[in-house]
């Protein structure tokens, strides 16, 4: 049996593609991996389960794709689910806004990336953002209306007042 050859038509290099598929979403096949990490943000001193299919940034206030989480984002690539151990520990950020006191409920220097501002319509709104991202939305008009969310807590006595936009710092 023999093979006629033709010479290309036009110039230049031919390329032919082949997929392999698209099962892309595949889970891993190596399951669960547990890592210590140094980060910005996040609870210290404990194990933190972190899985393809949770909204890390509504249960933490740290986005996947922030530079911090690049390891563990590389490690979910390959692993279902990590368990992701902070190495480090440090102050919780604050900040007090008349009579309302907030604190991070993390330590490290991610916290200085929250902000609060309380705006008034008909009751008071107290808005929380991270990286300017809006994160919460509570209405309230005394200080003990309001409910901690995932990234900070509130605590002080009396009715709230405006505010514009300020930063945690610590």
């Amino acid at each position: 049996m023999s093979f006629i050859t033709q010479n290309k038509v036009r110039p230049g290099a031919y390329v032919n593609f082949q997929s392999l598929g698209l099962n892309n979403n595949k889970i891993s096949e190596r399951g669960t991996v547990a890592l210590a990490l140094s980060l910005d943000f996040m609870p210290s001193e404990q194990i933190i389960e972190v899985n393809l299919y949770m909204d890390i940034f509504e249960k933490f206030g740290v986005s996947i794709n922030d530079e911090m989480m690049l390891p563990v984002r590389e490690v979910l690539k390959n692993a279902e689910t990590v368990f992701l151990y902070r190495l480090n520990a440090g102050e919780n950020a604050s900040q007090t806004l008349e009579n309302l006191e907030i604190i991070s409920k993390c330590s490290g220097t991610y916290g200085n990336n929250i902000s609060i501002e309380i705006k008034k319509d008909d009751s008071f709104e107290v808005l929380t953002y991270i990286n300017d991202v809006l994160y919460d939305v509570q209405k309230a008009s005394q200080i003990s209306e309001l409910s901690d969310n995932n990234v900070v807590s509130f605590s002080g006595v009396g009715e709230l007042t405006v505010s514009e936009k300020t930063n945690l710092i610590g």
